[in-house]
């Protein structure tokens, strides 16, 4: 990366690899939420590079994608102080590079906003599940269509309270994994990306995970 940093949402196509927002551990005055996205290109190796700037800076967001687009939805922002939960949708077109543009705004009941949900997306869909509303852990889902721009629509519900979840997802489920609740957690549920309702048990991840990573080829899923 073009930094160290952490907390970062990830989005991607076929051929590039994004990463947005986050912030750097340190000093006070490192640790404002970072405005900054990288890619790299998939096919080859090498350091990121810089790609543009969000809209905001934020911590925690939650990042998703279709072919074309990548979106960053949510997060939390320390500065100007104090911290603050955001419910801001900003999006860029993969291919180029630039500043990220305003996509809407979450619902989430109409909260002043929430940080640490996951995502998961079909080619048209963006699915955002879970996360913190300060103080309380929640189970709310919204839903977008990635090729428009407008706030997004309320789901469903996860079947529990989680933040920090593994995501994964094929062009027809999305599976939230593991998390924070506020324990770590090994549940599993998923959902149908074209429908809407309340998500459905899938399993149980073989250990408690409170902040795991999830990745699919199409077929399964790791996390």
């Amino acid at each position: 990366l073009t930094n160290g940093v952490y907390s970062m949402g990830p989005a991607g196509s076929n051929t590039r690899g994004l990463f947005g927002g986050g912030f750097q551990a340190g000093p006070v005055a490192a640790t404002a939420a970072l405005q900054q996205i990288n890619y790299v290109t998939m096919q080859s190796l090498g350091n990121s590079q810089d790609f543009g700037d969000l809209i905001q800076g934020v911590r925690y967001p939650a990042g998703f994608s279709s072919p074309t687009r990548a979106v960053f939805a949510g997060g939390r922002t320390n500065d100007p102080a104090p911290a603050a939960n955001k419910n801001v949708i900003q999006y860029v077109t993969i291919a180029t590079t630039g500043a990220a543009q305003d996509f809407g705004d979450l619902t989430y009941s109409g909260s002043g906003g929430v940080y640490a949900a996951r995502a998961v997306s079909s080619s048209t869909r963006g699915v955002i599940g879970g996360g913190v509303i300060s103080p309380n852990y929640i189970n709310h889902i919204d839903y977008l269509t990635i090729s428009s721009t407008g706030n997004s629509q309320e789901f469903g519900d996860l079947n529990a309270t989680v933040t920090h979840a593994a995501t994964m997802s094929n062009s027809k489920r999305g599976v939230f994994a593991g998390g924070y609740n506020p324990a770590a957690t090994n549940a599993m549920s998923f959902v149908t990306i074209s429908s809407a309702g309340n998500s459905v048990d899938f399993g149980d991840t073989t250990s408690a995970a409170t902040a795991p990573s999830g990745m699919s080829d199409s077929h399964g899923g790791l996390g």
